[in-house]
């Protein structure tokens, strides 16, 4: 967590700004349902594309670091490569981050 920095949903971050994941607000099968594509706390993220209330398509970034963290880092995509997906605009506002 970086001090000082400013925590927002997902889907508030502009396209094409970078973010850290610093919370997944939800139960434990939401939680597991993200951290299966990647998006957990520490792991980070770029908005390609946001249109306001619809989805949200998002480039889960490669890093190592992220990866150490990750209760699947066995089978987490982001330990080999970049990767994009498309998340539910009610999804996007349950992953908080801070803006890289």
């Amino acid at each position: 967590m970086i001090k000082g920095a400013r925590r927002l949903p997902l889907a508030f971050l502009g396209e094409g700004r970078e973010g850290v994941v610093v919370e997944v607000r939800g139960g434990p099968g939401f939680q597991r349902r993200l951290a299966d594509v990647g998006i957990y706390p520490g792991s980070r993220v770029r908005v390609v594309r946001s249109t306001g209330r619809g989805p949200v398509m998002v480039e889960v970034l490669a890093t190592k670091e992220a990866c150490k963290g990750c209760p699947f880092r066995t089978l987490c995509p982001s330990a080999s490569s970049s990767y994009r997906i498309s998340l539910g605009f009610g999804t996007a506002m349950r992953v908080l981050v801070e803006e890289a």
